[in-house]
């Protein structure tokens, strides 16, 4: 079998700003923020609330392919709809928050988590980070013709210090895709030596793939699958 990936963990956060930190490295998407002229001299307003009122931390979103009097959405508007489409998963260790559509309901455009505008950073997942608990995020990707999403937050301890992943329903972190085995992985902890996180492969059918952010050295006749 081949030898374990180091994840790396990280407990940075950005929400509506521009700070430098680990999170910046996410996906994000340029799009219009801070509209103030609709075009066609009407009155720009938020969807929503109808209001038209807009901040640096709170702009007018041009987020989606809507024209017209559905355009606009407030940045908090849009986190607080989605929200409210937000199915939550807890157990002692772990954390689990998905969507069926993170999307327009209009025009079906799907949402990134997080999105760039005029420098700054906006997440529109807004998920209670542990603050005094070693913990790794997991995201699914974001595919155009697959507008669901997930995050994970696991928080392993000494007594769970080993996660399943798959997407059988003995799995800890349902995956639900078909590429994925009932059993596709295991995401380990290191709590006594290293303090980092391992995901090893558990003879999946497509394999188990880890993006190397650096060299990875290896020892004479050993193998490693990144």
């Amino acid at each position: 079998m081949a030898s374990n990936a180091p994840v790396s963990n990280d407990n940075s956060e950005v929400d509506g700003d521009d700070s430098d930190n680990d999170f910046n490295a996410e996906e994000a998407v340029e799009i219009d923020c801070g509209v103030v002229d609709s075009g066609d001299g009407s009155e720009v307003q938020c969807k929503v609330c109808w209001g038209g009122e807009q901040t640096r931390t709170n702009p007018l979103l041009n987020s989606c392919k809507c024209d017209g009097s559905v355009r606009f959405i407030h940045y908090d508007c849009l986190k607080f709809w989605l929200k409210q489409k937000m199915a939550v998963k807890e157990e002692p260790n772990q954390v689990s928050y998905m969507w069926k559509q993170f999307e327009c309901e209009i025009c079906k455009t799907p949402y990134p988590y997080v999105f760039k505008s005029n420098g700054i950073r906006y997440r529109l997942v807004d998920v209670d980070i542990p603050k005094e608990k070693n913990f790794l995020w997991l995201e699914s990707l974001t595919f155009e013709k697959n507008s669901s999403r997930m995050v994970h937050v696991i928080m392993p301890d000494r007594e769970h210090k080993s996660f399943k992943m798959g997407r059988g329903h003995e799995s800890d972190l349902r995956v639900s895709d078909i590429s994925v085995s009932r059993c596709h992985a295991l995401l380990k902890y290191d709590a006594d030596r290293t303090q980092n996180y391992y995901l090893e492969d558990n003879l999946s059918k497509f394999g188990t793939l880890v993006l190397a952010e650096q060299p990875i050295e290896l020892e004479v006749d050993q193998t490693q699958a990144v």
